[in-house]
């Protein structure tokens, strides 16, 4: 938790607040971590949110998705991730 907060960005939020958000790259680490671990009500969601966030920030699956499935989730999860991208990339 302490390296999530370190590596955290602050930005200002409706105009006097400053929160810290999670870089990219831990925000989706984080989603999958809970899909190796989590509740399976929350399956749909962060496979859904990891989707989204790989093709809009136009990720290259295997060098930056496949080495956080490696760290933090499984080659199972990998695969559901990668094919799920591509269905969504060639709609």
């Amino acid at each position: 938790m302490a390296t999530l907060l370190k590596n955290a960005k602050e930005i200002d939020y409706m105009g006097g607040y400053t929160v810290k958000v999670p870089r990219l790259v831990d925000l989706v680490a984080m989603k999958v971590f809970a899909l190796k671990k989590g509740s399976p009500k929350r399956h749909d969601r962060d496979v859904s949110d990891i989707v989204h966030l790989a093709c809009e920030h136009e990720w290259d699956l295997e060098a930056k998705l496949k080495p956080i499935c490696d760290a933090f989730g499984s080659e199972a999860i990998y695969r559901e991730l990668s094919t799920r991208v591509e269905e969504v990339r060639h709609a």
